[in-house]
């Protein structure tokens, strides 16, 4: 998605024409943008319908003028800029006050200096003015100008979210993402009218329409947004609002449900079409209407408690396999070869699973609860993939049976903790005080394992023996988590 369609950035920014000077990085709020350089703005630089546009069909409604370092600019340049201005542009920016270079002087720059006249004016506090069918600012930042132009954010979020926008084949394209390794819940307002939005997630691939969202006296649209830890999303616009699909409000037991729950997740989740608590729900959507939906109480989360066994890999200093009376993490393990294990183990456990947990309507997820750093989950021979990134969640529903269950959960963590280990052990190469590799050590080039039993080796002395062991391995709690599903609307 990120690499179809057409950017949309509301600026552009002009690169200076002198070599080695910089050009201005922006921080914009609502608005994007993006630069240009001076041999690209010269030859194809157009202006139609009052905005600056490119032939790659990309269309600006402000050029910003970067002059960082230099207050320098060709007469080429300037009657370019003049010439777009006059034909409806609008620019932000100080009139330049010299040409580069020694071309042409003094005439050069007394071209230039009529050009700027004609542009700004005489009047330095004059901060706006209007040239031919065009505008020319200055002094102002290039929100404030944009909002003289009357032309809405394109974003905004009451927390931090990166974004960026594209239009693909008539839909508009918004990814999300969040900065932190926390559940983030904002709102965000996008500058589309009359489409519905839709989440496309970037994870698994799935499609589903946002039901609460609210159109705005100016015609954006705002909806809340839930992210994960360090969680991003696609917002796509591309069909016709649906009233009968457009959700104004829910009721759970006569109270109304907030769409914005944190951090618990909500009772009821319209996106994902699950429900996590009993009660008497009514949804009432834009065209009036209403429908109600009746939960029983739902099982509680089901823990998968007791011993695990632990498998692990031969020659990586573990033993072939131990018993975890609970779950914990490597680190802790009284076994040095556990303790400071780095690689892939293989979890598994036998479970059992009640009837009344399962049904037509339910959804049942396998929580892992904290792992360090990633798992690939079995469960009952069906591989149901790579879990890598909090929540360390899966639909567990079509492998899942009543009775016996044969669990099996692959987790790898990082190299630090077998590399902290092994400098518990006599060095087997000679380094520089710097912890750089001195010379290739014979045991290693002839093939042979490390004579001071290390398991690793590095070129450089990343880690010492005084650091901390990071966490490793599954740590848990792991839960069996259900949810109701709530029928198609339509």
């Amino acid at each position: 998605l990120l690499r179809q369609g057409t950017f949309v950035a509301d600026v552009l920014s002009l690169h200076p024409e002198e070599p080695m000077q910089r050009f201005n990085l922006l921080s914009l709020s609502g608005y994007d943008y993006d630069g240009i350089s001076p041999q690209a703005f010269l030859n194809h630089a157009a202006v139609r319908d009052g905005r600056v546009t490119l032939p790659s069909g990309m269309r600006y409604r402000l050029l910003i003028l970067s002059q960082t370092n230099t207050k320098n600019m060709t007469v080429a340049m300037l009657s370019k800029i003049k010439d777009l201005v006059e034909a409806g542009a609008v620019i932000l920016g100080s009139p330049p006050e010299a040409t580069p270079g020694l071309a042409n002087l003094p005439q050069a720059d007394e071209e230039l200096k009529k050009l700027a006249a004609a542009l700004w004016g005489a009047d330095p506090a004059v901060n706006d003015r209007a040239v031919g069918k065009g505008r020319v600012f200055r002094g102002m930042k290039p929100e404030d100008v944009l909002a003289k132009l009357e032309v809405p954010r394109d974003f905004i979020s009451d927390k931090n979210v990166n974004w960026i926008h594209r239009t693909v084949d008539g839909a508009e394209v918004y990814f999300l993402a969040t900065c932190v390794d926390q559940p983030v819940n904002a709102t965000c307002t996008f500058r589309v009218s009359g489409k519905q939005p839709e989440l496309w997630d970037p994870e698994t691939g799935s499609i589903k329409p946002i039901p609460f969202f609210q159109t705005e006296p100016d015609g954006s649209v705002s909806l809340p947004m839930r992210f994960g830890p360090s969680g991003s999303a696609f917002v796509v616009f591309r069909e016709k609002a649906d009233a009968t699909r457009q959700v104004v409000r829910v009721t759970r037991n006569g109270s109304p449900v907030p769409e914005d729950v944190s951090p618990a997740p909500p009772a009821i989740d319209l996106i994902q079409g699950t429900i996590s608590q009993a009660g008497d729900y009514a949804i009432h959507t834009a065209d009036g209407r209403s429908r109600r939906i009746e939960v029983a109480p739902l099982p509680e989360p089901l823990e998968i408690g007791g011993a695990w066994d632990v498998v692990f890999p031969p020659r990586w200093g573990a033993p072939e396999k131990i018993t975890l009376e609970k779950l914990a993490s490597w680190s802790q393990h009284a076994d040095p070869g556990v303790k400071y294990f780095s690689g892939t183990a293989v979890y598994q456990k036998k479970f059992g699973v009640p009837a009344g947990i399962t049904g037509k309507t339910r959804r049942i997820h396998l929580d892992l609860g904290n792992v360090a750093v990633m798992a690939k989950v079995s469960l009952n021979g069906r591989d149901l993939g790579i879990l890598w990134k909090p929540p360390f969640r899966v639909d567990v529903t079509d492998a899942l049976q009543s009775g016996e269950n044969l669990l099996e959960i692959s987790v790898v963590n990082l190299w630090i903790n077998r590399l902290i280990g092994d400098d518990l052990l006599p060095d087997d190469c000679e380094r520089n005080a710097d912890g750089s590799l001195l010379k290739w050590p014979a045991w290693l080039q002839e093939g042979k394992p490390s004579p001071t039993g290390r398991v690793t080796f590095a070129t450089w002395k990343l880690w010492s023996k005084t650091d901390p062991l990071q966490e490793s391995g599954l740590i848990g709690p792991v839960r069996l988590l259900t949810h109701e599903t709530i029928p198609d609307q339509r």
